[in-house]
């Protein structure tokens, strides 16, 4: 594993890779838009009191909040990423190479188990 280049574990992107790409980005749009839908349909929204106080705010303000906003939403989303993707490696390499786990199935299905533990743990404490 250790000194292996990356070469043997990925291959070239494809013309094919390419238009599998293009095709579940439409086909999320298409999904994205159809719960857009059904939610809004079947939902009763009220009106929000606190919004009336945004109408005296510029637009740059509105931009840089927006902007401040998305920045820590990437991260707290990133750091999430990072908390699940951490220990199921981990824990998928510790299983195939000490306790003899297949690497296909046993070793990824205890490192995922133990990734969506970690998961709740943190979800929990930080409700």
């Amino acid at each position: 594993m250790v000194g292996t280049p990356l070469k043997t574990y990925f291959h070239k992107i494809t013309k094919s890779d390419f238009w599998d790409g293009v095709l579940v980005l439409i086909l999320d749009g298409i999904y994205s838009t159809v719960v857009s839908q059904l939610f809004t349909t079947y939902s009763s929204t009220t009106s929000n009191a606190n919004n009336q106080g945004l109408n005296h705010i510029s637009t740059i303000k509105m931009v840089l909040v927006f902007i401040v906003e998305t920045i820590s939403n990437d991260t707290t989303l990133l750091s999430e990423e990072l908390l699940a993707l951490i220990p199921m490696l981990v824990f998928a390499t510790l299983a195939n190479k000490y306790w003899h786990f297949s690497r296909g199935g046993g070793a990824l299905l205890l490192g995922t188990i133990i990734s969506i533990f970690c998961i709740w743990v943190y979800a929990f404490f930080n409700l």
